[in-house]
This record gives structure tokens, C-alpha cells and sequence, in this order.
């Protein structure tokens, strides 16, 4: 059951302001608290319509009483508007060990299953943000247990896939988390290859959920078998009111060379691998890569782990040149960071698809990325905690790029 509650804009507003000025904080700094409270209500409006039960509250006799005026029950969820294509799936498995030694015996502490791939980790994120909101595109297979489980944890959580079952096995990613240093280490077994007819099929139904999707994020890399025309034949098929995403730097080209891609999403490093650019500098990269692969619509957002994030857009009155936003991130105690990264696409998309601005939308990804770095499960994470790191999270002034 998803229960949205709901209060007057105008009066949740004050509270917050009322709030801030009590517990100290001055005018201009609970200002800028209603601010942010009004930027994350946008983001979390378009949920409503998927709410099972929606409950107005109106202002009660304390300070942080409500009464609820009236309810609504729904009768059921509107069909979803983003589409996640991720066709590299993987059964995760996630070990704590007190030590990791190499060339040793390593015994865990303790063990936990949950669905990887970057494509199932946006989906999983996305529906946090609106139950019901994503499809999720992707191959399984039959042999094993791998893919059923996967398919019964999406199930589960709500999210509706488009699937096409395979002959072959799905694929198996372990972590590695050594709780003494805090560091990582993945295993990630080959994907089994996938037959031309499954390729086809999936492909075709892809393309038959394209007209009703406000947003598509296309994800990671491809199986064996499967080719980058796939991805090539999403873009060119998008609906023209529809955002799409690109988190991916291998196999591209062909996605890119049409020239739809909204947003590219990519790490630095992938970022000089994708230009071909070598050493640090990440605004002759990106300048490379804006003007050889993006349209005036478009934009680079780049991550960088905990450190900052920069956007770079089209400058917004000088044609010829660009225009970067940093991003500076609060430090976290981070728990397990896998899935942070599609954490953000999902979250950015969501912002994007939702009409909001790029720098907005990016805050937001950055927020979700940084809220799920705090759970054990990858894409997991809590909205309350995203919308915390959001009004923490400070820009840069935007800088002009030759």
C-alpha cells in the first residue's frame, strides 16, 4: 500500500520557516529552507498520483500537530513513464568480512542477496521515488536460480518488468567489503551470450513502451550477443517530449552519433576514455565531448565518487561556448557504495522527465547517489535522508568554457 500525505504548500512552508527561526537559525537561513523544502515537493508531486491512499492534513492546535480533512483512495497505479534498459543483470551477492587477505582464507561475517546491474539498481531507485513509476527492460535467464530471484525482488518491490527469458544463465556479482578498511572488491562473473531472436524481441519491446515514457535511461554495457545498434534504435525511436539518458561510455557511438541524448552520464575516468583526452583535465574533455556527441539540449554530468560532481551544459547566451556547475558533496560514513552511481542516473532522470532543470535534477541524483552509499543493498536508500544531503549539498557559481 502506498499512503501519500499532504498538507497545504503555503502553510507546510511557514511551518518549516517557523520551525528554523526557533530552533535559531536566522531569517535569511530559514529562507533558504523553504527553499529547498519547496524544490524537494516538486521533485515528490508526481508520486501523488500513484498513491493508494492520499491524506490532506490541515494545520492542528501545536506547533507540529495536523488533522487530517479528507482521504482519497485510488484505484490503482497509472501505467509507468520512465523505461530502464538494462540488459546486463546480476545476481548480487554481498560479503562483510572483520579482514580481506589475499592469498589467504577469508570468512564472512555475513552474507546478504539482493538484485545488481545498473539498469535493475535505477528501476529499484526510481520506484522509491514514485512506487510504480519504472519499467525495467532486461534478459534473464532460466538456467540457475540467478534469474528468478531477481525477477521475484523486483517483483516484489513493485517495479514491472519487461522480460525476455533466456536458454542461458544470468550472471553473478560478489562484493567484497572489508569492514576493517572500509574498501571494496568485486567479482563479476561473464555474461552468458544471448541469442539474435531473444536480442529481437526485447528490442521490439522496448520500442513498443517508448510512446507512453516521459523518461529513458539506457544503462551499462551489453551481453554477448547484443550489439550497440539496440541502444542506436532506442534514440532514434524516443518520442520527441521525452528525456533520454545515456550511463554508459562503451558502445556508444552509434547511440550518440544521433544526436538525441539528453544527458550523458559518466564517471571522470570514463569520461577521457570516452574522448580519448589524457591527464586530469576534465574541461577539455568534456568541451571535446559536448560538442562532438551532444545537442543544444544536452548535458554532461560527471561524478567523481565522494568528491565533487560538475554539470556541463551549452552556455545559455554565448553559443560557442559552455557553461560548468561543481557541485560539492557533505562527507558521509559511507557503508557500501555499489549502486550509487545509478542511484543518480535514476534520481536525475526522474527530475529531468519531471520538467525541472538540469542543475536541479543533478542535486537531486547526487543526493539519492549519497543517501545509498549509507545502506548495505545496493539502490537503497531513504528519501528523507536524500532530501538531508540535498540542502547540503553547496554550488559553485556556473563558469564559462571556451
Amino acid at each position: 500500500l502506498c499512503l501519500m500525505l499532504r498538507c497545504e504548500e503555503s502553510e507546510a512552508l511557514q511551518r518549516v520557516f517557523n520551525r528554523k527561526v526557533t530552533n535559531g537559525a536566522s531569517e535569511e537561513q530559514a529562507a533558504k529552507g523553504q527553499e529547498v523544502t519547496q524544490r524537494i515537493a516538486d521533485l515528490v508531486k508526481g508520486s501523488a498520483s500513484r498513491a493508494d491512499v492520499q491524506v490532506t492534513l490541515k494545520g492542528g492546535s501545536g506547533a507540529d500537530a495536523f488533522q487530517a480533512s479528507d482521504v482519497t483512495i485510488s484505484n490503482g497505479h497509472p501505467p509507468p513513464s520512465l523505461l530502464a534498459v538494462g540488459l546486463n543483470p546480476a545476481f548480487q551477492k554481498t560479503l562483510q568480512l572483520p579482514t580481506f587477505t589475499v592469498n589467504n582464507v577469508n570468512r564472512a561475517s555475513s552474507v546478504s542477496i539482493s538484485c545488481g546491474g545498473k539498469g535493475q539498481h535505477v528501476a529499484i531507485a526510481a520506484n522509491t521515488m514514485a512506487k510504480g513509476s519504472t519499467i525495467i527492460a532486461h534478459f534473464l535467464g532460466k538456467r540457475g536460480e540467478q534469474g528468478k530471484t531477481i525477477h521475484s525482488l523486483l517483483e516484489d518491490a513493485g517495479i514491472q518488468q519487461a522480460v525476455e527469458w533466456t536458454d542461458e544463465g544470468t550472471r553473478t556479482c560478489t562484493t567484497l567489503l572489508d569492514l576493517a578498511t572500509n574498501q571494496m572488491t568485486e567479482l563479476i562473473e561473464p555474461s552468458d551470450t544471448v541469442s539474435a531472436e531473444a536480442v529481437a524481441n526485447l528490442t521490439r519491446t522496448v520500442h513498443n513502451a517508448l510512446p507512453t515514457s516521459k523518461g529513458v535511461a539506457l544503462c551499462g554495457t551489453f551481453p554477448p550477443g547484443v550489439d550497440e545498434s539496440v541502444y542506436a534504435s532506442v534514440a532514434t525511436s524516443m518520442p520527441p517530449d521525452a528525456v533520454l539518458l545515456l550511463d554508459g561510455f562503451k558502445g556508444v557511438s552509434a547511440t550518440l552519433a544521433t544526436g538525441r541524448v539528453d544527458c550523458l552520464k559518466i564517471n571522470s575516468e570514463e569520461l577521457h576514455m570516452l574522448t580519448g583526452i589524457e591527464g586530469d583535465d576534465d574541461d577539455a574533455a568534456a568541451s571535446k565531448c559536448i560538442r562532438q556527441h551532444l545537442s543544444a539540449r544536452g548535458c554532461l554530468a560527471i561524478t567523481r565518487g565522494p568528491a565533487k560532481a560538475t554539470l556541463y551544459s551549452h552556455h545559455s547566451s554565448e553559443a560557442d561556448k559552455l557553461e560548468a556547475v561543481d557541485f560539492e558533496i557533505p562527507p558521509l560514513d559511507a557503508v557500501n557504495p555499489i549502486g550509487a552511481g545509478d542511484t543518480c542516473t535514476a534520481g536525475m532522470l526522474y527530475g529531468l522527465a519531471g520538467g525541472y532543470a538540469q542543475v536541479d535534477a543533478f542535486r537531486w541524483g547526487l543526493a539519492c547517489a549519497s543517501a545509498s552509499c549509507l545502506s548495505l543493498k545496493g539502490a537503497d536508500f531513504a528519501l528523507s535522508k536524500a532530501a538531508d544531503i540535498y540542502a547540503g549539498i553547496t554550488l559553485s557559481a556556473p563558469r564559462t568554457i571556451a
